[in-house]
């Protein structure tokens, strides 16, 4: 009797876990259509890395939002606005600005990536937001990693989705670069506190980058 009770329960966890995988998958005809409609003329983030963020995301669990996506494409310079922010189920392109990378990452380009406290360089992989806070930066957004070999130790280092001067276009054309970060993700100083709270609360966050 026992056995059949284990059997049964294992069953019933199985069809969840199916239905649950059938809800939150999309074919790829369906993730081109939510990328066209959403960048529109715009091509500057390749549908490949979209693709991938959008597979990445839709395998995690239901603590993971499935409705928005952000993709840091640290494959573009840092004069690039590689910040791109989705409502997958609107087929929007809610926020597309500029995002620093780590100092020890790289100039322009981020070409080294790191999971270790002390690196200040950036993290690749796929992660998701967490709760708000107000720090040096004002408001905030802590991260988890979900990726344990790329970006595990994102919350013990303190990487997360903050504001800052040196993430400004008024910054990139004094400079003709944006400043650096300790790791997280530095945006505009512009970016309203309604925003910064759109992307807390489990959105996930998929970075891209090129290790050389």
């Amino acid at each position: 009797m026992r056995a059949k009770l284990i059997y049964f329960s294992f069953f019933i966890s199985f069809c969840y876990n199916h239905l649950i995988a059938q809800k939150t998958s999309l074919t790829e005809q369906a993730i081109k259509e939510i990328y066209l409609q959403s960048m529109q003329r715009d091509r500057s983030l390749s549908y490949t890395i979209f693709k991938l963020g959008v597979q990445q995301l839709l395998a995690q669990d239901s603590t993971v939002c499935k409705d928005k996506l952000i993709i840091v494409d640290y494959s573009q310079a840092s004069t690039k606005k590689r910040f791109y922010f989705f409502d997958l189920t609107q087929k929007r392109l809610l926020l597309k600005t500029f995002v620093a990378h780590g100092l020890n990452s790289g100039d322009i380009y981020p070409r080294k990536f790191s999971n270790i406290e002390g690196s200040f360089q950036s993290s690749l992989g796929l992660y998701h937001t967490s709760e708000t806070y107000c720090g040096d930066h004002d408001l905030s957004v802590r991260l988890d990693g979900l990726d344990p070999r790329k970006n595990s130790n994102v919350r013990m280092r303190d990487i997360v989705i903050h504001r800052a001067a040196y993430a400004n276009e008024s910054y990139l054309k004094q400079h003709g670069k944006l400043g650096r970060s300790l790791g997280c993700l530095a945006i505009p100083e512009a970016i309203t506190d309604d925003m910064i709270e759109l992307m807390s609360a489990g959105v996930g966050v998929y970075v891209y980058g090129r290790s050389y």
